[in-house]
């Protein structure tokens, strides 16, 4: 399996999801209110129409949260929605991005 780049959109092929960038994995989950942390906002992102696996959309949608949470300077996300689903739908995901000392 692989992935093709397609002008600035990348068409995922089955098995293949998202890297995680060098700020993306200094990102992490934390709990809600906890003390150190600036809520910066909610970040949402989409991802591709197809995948090999359940496991892997979720791995890819989880890639995008943390590099999309690290693009608005946050290090710190709280889980606020994943739809992962077969249908109709872009599988999405939803989290509050936070800055954490």
């Amino acid at each position: 399996f692989q992935c093709l780049a397609v002008g600035s959109a990348v068409l995922v092929l089955a098995g293949c999801a998202s890297p995680v960038t060098g700020k993306g994995e200094k990102v992490r989950q934390v709990q809600p209110g906890i003390a150190g942390c600036k809520f910066l906002g909610v970040v949402r992102v989409e991802g591709s129409l197809v995948y090999g696996t359940m496991v892997e959309a979720k791995r890819d949608m989880l890639n995008r949260l943390r590099n999309a949470t690290a693009e608005a300077g946050g290090n710190g996300y709280v889980a606020r929605e994943m739809i992962v689903e077969r249908g109709f739908g872009l599988p999405y995901g939803e989290v509050e991005a936070y800055s954490c000392d």
